[in-house]
C-alpha cells in the first residue's frame, strides 16, 4: 500500500527539527510525559472553535457537509457513535445491540434515561419516527441515498410512496419495527458491513417526534446531545452551545458530562482570521494551520511550545480528497475524451507546490479514495499523470480540433478556505495554457448554492473537497452509485450529483456492501474504483494532511482522520 505514514513521519521530523531549533533543544516531542506537572481539571469553562463556512443546516438529514456535522454531532445523538480516539463503534442512545446469524437483523436496546433538550423522554417511538423521516422524500432530506436506500428493507418503496403522499406517516416501513418502548429492530435487504457506520453518522441522529410535528425542525434543534443550541446567544456567524445539564452520560468516576459550560462555534473564512483570533485568545484551536503562518508562529512563540506550556502542534492525515467533478449530463462533459483530456492537462504537483504550498499533501495521482485509508491499496491504480501530449490527443479525439473551438463553461467552487480562489485560478490557467481553452470562467458560490447547482445539473464542472463519513472507501465511491429511480425527477439525488451511471460499477459496489469481510469488500471496491478511473468520472487533485494548533490547557480532545469530535469529554486545566 501507499507509504503515506512514512511520508508523514518524514515531514513530522522537519517540524520537530524546527521546534528543536526555536526551543534551543527542548520540544514537546522530546519532553517525557512523566516530567510534566499534573494538570488539574477546571470545572466548566467555554471552548471556542472555528468553522470554515456557514453551516447549511442544523437539521441532521440535511447536515451533509463538515461544518454542519461539527455542530449537529454535539446537539444530537444517534443509536451508536464513533469513538474519536480510534473510530471504533461504541454505544450511545442504544446501550447494546445484537445481530442475527443472517447478518440482516439488528436489534437495538435503548437506554431508559435519555431525555431530549425539552425534557421529554426518548423512546422507541422517536427512533422509528427518525428513520421514517430519513426514508421520506422531502427537499431537505439529503441523506436517504447514503444511509437507507437499497439497505433497509422496504425503504425504497417507502420513499417512492412519500413522493406523492408527503404527509402520510401511517404506512409501515417494512424493515423497521418497534418491539417495545425501548427495543427497535432493523431488517436489511442483505448483509451490510457498513450499516453500523452509517448509524454513527450525524445524518442518522434521533429526533424528537412530538417536537418535530409541532414546530419547524429546520429552525430548531432539539436533540439528546451533550450541548443545547441557545438561539438567543447565537448570531449569524456564531453558534452558542450550552451544557445539557440532564445529559445521560457520566465518566468513570460518575461525574456528569459534559465538563464544559459552553462551546462557541464561529465562522472564519480565512485562516489568517483564525490565527488573529487565536492570538487574542478568542479561539482555542485551529484545524489546518497553513505553513505560511505555522513556521512564523512557532518561531515567535518558542517558549509557548516548551513542555506544552501554552501551545501544542500536531499533524493529522485526513480521509479526505480534493477533486474536480463533472456534470455528466452536460453536452460537453458527458464526453469521456473531454474528461480524460482535463485529467491529463492538470499538473497536480505544481498546484501543491505553488498554490497549497504544503509538503504534507500528496498529489492526486491515484483514485478518489485517499492513500491514508488503512488496509486499502491505492498504489496500483491506473490513473492520470500530467501529460500534455495525451491531453491534446484526447481533446482532438473528443471532436474539438483545438482549445479555441471549446465551448465556454464555468468552474464553480466554494470560497470557504485559504487557497480556494487561488486553486480555481490555477486550474483555469492550466487549462488555458496546456489545452488552449480560452473561455474558462470561474465562480465562487456559497456551499448551499453549489449543492443545489450540482443536484439540478445546472453547472459544468466543480472543485470539491470531500471528507469521509466513516473509514471505508464506500464513503467515497458512494458518490457515483447510479440514481436512475423515477423519484429523482421530483427530488434530485445526493450524493450522486454528477449523473454518472455504470451498471458494472453499481454491481461491484452493491456486492462490496454485502461482503462478510473487509478484505473481500476492499478488493471488490478496488475493482469498482478502477472503473471510475477508466471512465474519468472525476479528477483527483490532492490528499490532505493537516496541522492542528491547540491550547495546552485543553484535554480530552482527540484528533482523527474524520474530524469527529466528542466535546462532552473535553475539559480545561489550570
Amino acid at each position: 500500500s501507499k507509504v503515506l505514514p512514512m511520508r508523514s513521519l518524514r515531514n513530522l521530523c522537519f517540524l520537530k527539527i524546527l521546534l528543536l531549533f526555536v526551543l534551543g533543544g527542548c520540544s514537546t516531542s522530546t519532553t517525557k510525559k512523566q516530567d510534566k506537572p499534573l494538570k488539574k481539571r477546571v470545572n466548566g469553562g467555554v471552548l471556542n472553535l472555528a468553522l470554515s463556512d456557514y453551516p447549511i443546516s442544523t437539521y441532521p438529514p440535511n447536515a451533509v457537509e463538515v461544518n454542519a456535522a461539527e455542530i449537529t454531532t454535539q446537539i444530537f445523538d444517534g443509536l451508536v457513535r464513533f469513538s474519536p480516539k480510534d473510530l471504533h463503534i461504541s454505544p450511545s442512545i442504544a446501550e447494546r445491540w445484537t445481530v442475527d446469524e443472517s447478518r440482516t437483523v439488528y436489534t437495538f436496546y435503548l437506554r431508559k434515561d435519555v431525555r431530549f433538550h425539552n425534557n421529554e423522554s426518548l423512546t422507541a417511538e422517536d427512533v422509528v419516527f427518525s428513520f421514517k423521516n430519513l426514508a421520506r422524500a422531502h427537499k431537505n432530506n439529503l441523506a436517504f441515498e447514503s444511509t437507507l436506500k437499497n439497505t433497509l428493507k422496504g425503504a425504497n418503496a417507502f420513499y417512492k410512496h412519500s413522493v406523492k403522499n408527503k404527509d402520510d406517516w401511517n404506512i409501515d416501513l417494512e424493515g423497521l419495527k418497534k418491539i417495545d418502548d425501548y427495543t427497535v429492530e432493523f431488517t436489511l435487504t442483505a448483509p451490510n458491513a457498513n450499516f453500523l457506520h452509517s448509524l454513527a453518522s450525524p445524518l442518522c441522529a434521533i429526533l424528537n417526534a412530538k417536537h418535530f410535528k409541532t414546530t419547524n425542525p429546520l429552525k430548531t434543534a432539539i436533540g439528546t446531545g451533550a450541548f443545547t443550541l441557545n438561539s438567543e446567544k447565537s448570531r449569524k456567524s456564531s453558534y452558542y452551545l450550552e451544557k445539557n445539564k440532564q445529559y445521560y452520560l457520566k465518566d468513570s468516576n460518575q461525574v456528569s458530562l459534559p465538563y464544559l459550560d459552553a462551546v462557541i462555534f464561529t465562522v472564519y473564512q480565512k485562516k489568517s482570521m483564525e490565527l488573529s483570533e487565536y492570538k487574542k485568545e478568542n479561539l482555542d484551536l485551529i484545524w489546518g494551520l497553513p505553513k505560511k503562518y505555522r513556521d512564523s508562529f512557532i518561531s515567535e512563540n518558542a517558549q509557548g511550545f516548551k513542555n506544552d506550556s501554552i501551545h501544542r502542534l500536531t499533524s493529522q492525515a485526513e480521509l479526505s480528497t480534493d477533486f474536480i467533478s463533472y456534470n455528466m449530463t452536460h453536452p460537453v462533459f458527458k464526453n469521456i475524451d473531454v474528461r480524460k483530456a482535463f485529467n491529463y492537462a492538470i499538473d497536480k504537483q505544481k498546484i501543491i507546490e505553488n498554490v497549497i504550498k504544503e509538503p504534507m499533501y500528496i498529489s492526486g495521482d491515484y483514485g478518489l479514495t485517499p492513500p491514508s485509508m488503512t488496509g486499502y491499496n491505492t498504489s496500483d491504480f491506473k490513473g492520470y499523470t500530467f501529460n500534455v501530449e495525451k491531453a491534446k490527443a484526447h481533446l482532438k479525439k473528443s471532436g474539438y480540433s483545438s482549445g479555441k473551438d471549446f465551448p465556454e463553461f464555468v468552474i464553480e467552487f466554494n470560497n470557504d478556505g485559504e487557497y480556494n480562489v487561488a486553486l480555481a485560478i490555477e486550474i483555469q490557467k492550466q487549462l488555458q495554457r496546456k489545452l488552449g481553452i480560452l473561455k474558462v470562467n470561474i465562480e465562487a458560490k456559497p456551499l448551499a448554492e453549489i449543492i443545489k447547482s450540482k443536484q439540478n445539473k445546472t453547472g459544468a464542472i466543480y472543485i470539491n473537497s470531500w471528507i469521509a463519513d466513516f473509514p471505508s472507501p464506500i464513503s467515497f465511491l458512494g458518490m457515483f452509485v447510479s440514481s436512475t429511480d423515477s423519484y429523482t425527477d421530483f427530488y434530485p439525488s445526493y450524493p450522486n450529483t454528477s449523473g454518472y451511471t455504470n451498471q458494472a460499477f453499481d454491481d461491484l459496489f452493491i456486492s462490496a456492501m454485502q461482503s462478510d469481510s473487509q478484505e473481500k469488500q476492499f478488493n471488490t471496491l478496488h475493482e469498482a474504483e478502477q472503473i471510475l478511473l477508466d471512465d474519468a468520472a472525476f479528477n483527483p487533485l490532492f490528499y490532505n494532511e493537516k496541522f492542528i494548533l491547540v491550547r495546552s490547557n485543553i484535554e480530552g480532545l482527540h484528533t482523527n482522520p474524520l474530524r469527529i469530535k466528542n466535546l462532552s469529554t473535553v475539559y480545561l486545566t489550570e
